[in-house]
């Protein structure tokens, strides 16, 4: 393999003690309990094809493609071998090897990523396709079950009418008699950008109520998490060197609703910009120490300011995202905050993953699907109203298994609770 690691940190190239402690927290391991599906596993494997010790094929393809990147075997690994940066190159060498089908719907990927105005685009023909699919008891629509199984029952989210860039100003003032704490720029991302603007604008107007000028650069583009976890990595480098021309030219912390995107910007950019070299490396360095997920970010302000009207619901329970938790959010932060709203939090945190994760449930709705359903009837469980989410996968993929199990309470994420755009 010679491309070298994506968005890895240095104890990647550590070498595994095989102690097993990523076994236990590995979400594809305890639904399988298959050792080639465990970190450690994925560790020996591509160790091995690096070595050319191992000629990969078919199976070596499926055991990478079914790692989720949700990065708890890092955590919890005692030397910090970095498992998902490995999948992630062996994903990349990989691709020379792929059918003329996977190319061209990578080379799809790269366009869409590349280019704001066709994503954009992309996203109201899907909305227009989505409105004719069927619909569950509780209004929410899925893909036919007929349909191939990257597809086959899957959740698709409502889709807005107008992007986020045609609903707020490049430059949102903060709010009238609030306390003067500076310029924000907000990074929507793709989903919050373009599909559900909901959580993009709560965030925004929180961020104002608590004192903050708040810019949403109108040149962002998507983070290239996609294309990353896809191995795509020259996608993935493009819309890094065009988010930090445009991030570095602006002052402030630089606040994303999505912790996928935040965690792109703060440890996969410094990463794959200091192995490439050059200025670049300085400003990916400088943007990571600016990123913030919005939950956390507004939970360490001092006395955060929330609205006075009275929430939406009263009871939730909480998931917490992968990428949230091992990222850089914090846990605590968004049932603290729904506490001093007077919301009373029945349950925080799952312990489990949802298998929402982007590319890789799309790969593997065998393996996402049971992970989905078990987070859905735990927190249908719980006696909530409302089931929370810092994620938009997670989000959609809970709404859509608890729409399944025929629960019609909502999924959403936190930051709309916490606005109250919606009271009761």
């Amino acid at each position: 393999m010679s491309e070298p690691l994506p968005g890895a940190e240095r104890p990647a190239d550590a070498i595994c003690d095989h102690c097993g402690r990523c076994l236990s927290v590995c979400p594809v391991y305890r639904q399988s309990l298959v050792e080639t599906d465990s970190p450690r596993g994925r560790v020996e494997l591509t160790t091995a094809v690096a070595a050319g010790e191992l000629i990969p094929g078919p199976r070596f393809a499926e055991i990478v493609d079914r790692c989720l990147l949700c990065r708890a075997c890092t955590l919890a690994c005692p030397k910090g071998v970095d498992t998902p940066s490995r999948v992630i190159r062996a994903r990349a060498d990989l691709l020379r090897s792929r059918g003329l089908t996977a190319r061209l719907g990578g080379a799809v990927m790269d366009a869409l990523i590349a280019h704001r105005d066709l994503m954009a685009a992309a996203v109201r023909l899907g909305g227009m396709i989505f409105k004719g699919l069927p619909a569950d008891d509780t209004g929410r629509r899925h893909f036919p079950e007929y349909l191939p199984r990257m597809l086959a029952g899957r959740g698709v989210p409502p889709v807005s009418a107008r992007p986020l860039r045609k609903i707020l100003p490049v430059r949102v003032p903060r709010a009238a008699g609030s306390k003067n704490r500076g310029t924000a720029v907000f990074f929507s991302g793709c989903y919050y950008g373009l599909v559900d603007p909901g959580p993009a604008e709560a965030a925004v107007r929180l961020l104002s109520l608590n004192g903050f000028d708040v810019i949403i650069p109108p040149d962002q583009q998507c983070c290239g998490a996609p294309a990353l976890f896809s191995g795509r990595l020259e996608g993935f480098r493009a819309a890094m060197r065009r988010n930090l021309r445009v991030l570095a030219a602006l002052d402030g912390p630089v606040i994303s609703a999505c912790p996928t995107c935040a965690s792109a910007l703060r440890i996969d950019y410094p990463a794959e910009a200091d192995r490439l070299g050059g200025p670049e490396a300085d400003l990916a360095r400088g943007l990571a120490g600016r990123v913030r997920e919005a939950v956390t970010f507004l939970a360490d302000l001092d006395h955060p300011v929330l609205p006075g009207r009275e929430p939406a619901v009263n009871r939730v329970a909480i998931h917490q995202p992968c990428h949230f938790v091992h990222a850089g959010g914090d846990s605590q932060a968004p049932a603290d905050l729904l506490k001093r709203r007077g919301v009373d939090v029945v349950l925080n945190g799952t312990g489990l993953c949802c298998g929402g994760g982007g590319v890789s449930s799309l790969n593997n709705p065998d393996l996402a699907a049971p992970l989905g359903r078990a987070v859905a009837k735990t927190m249908a469980a719980s006696g909530a109203e409302a089931a929370l989410a810092a994620c938009p996968g997670c989000v959609l993929q809970i709404g859509s298994h608890l729409g399944r199990l025929g629960h019609a309470m909502p999924a959403l994420h936190p930051l709309e609770l916490l606005d109250g755009k919606e009271s009761k």
